[in-house]
Order: structure tokens, then sequence, then C-alpha cells
């Protein structure tokens, strides 16, 4: 059977405006409780996913979790 690879990208500004509405303060109060959060959200999404029920298998359909954090381009694209 072949294992479905995710990758999981976290827009940074969003993902820290939102985050306090999704748990309690003292999960998001320090940036080591902040990055927990955020791996166990990556967690939950990828057992929804796949529909497993064990814990310790999720990170083997994880292909990557990709975090970014950019202000949006305010620029102009010129096409060569």
């Amino acid at each position: 059977m072949r294992i479905r690879r995710i990758a999981i990208l976290i827009d940074g500004g969003f993902f820290h405006k939102r985050l306090p509405k999704l748990v309690e303060p003292h999960f998001c109060d320090t940036p080591a409780a902040t990055a927990d959060s955020a791996r166990h959200l990556c967690k939950r999404h990828v057992l929804r996913l796949t529909n497993l029920e064990a814990d310790g298998v999720w990170l083997d359909y994880v292909y990557r979790l990709f975090y970014y954090d950019a202000q949006p381009f305010q620029g102009v694209v010129v096409q060569w």
C-alpha cells in the first residue's frame, strides 16, 4: 500500500492572529508553546485526513511542514 504524503503550509501572520482564538492563552504565550500548538494542530489535521487513530504513525504521512512569515508583496511584477 502506498502512503499518502501530506505537505502543510502555515502562514505565520495568520497563524499568530488566529491561534489565541483556537487555544487557551497559556498554549501561545511563549515561542515553545506556540510551536507545540502548531505541531498539535498539524498532527490533528493529518490524523483527520488519513483517518488514523494511532498517534505514533502520523509523521509517516507528512512530507513536510512549511512555515513562512512575510509581508504581502507590494511591488510591481514585470514579465520578461
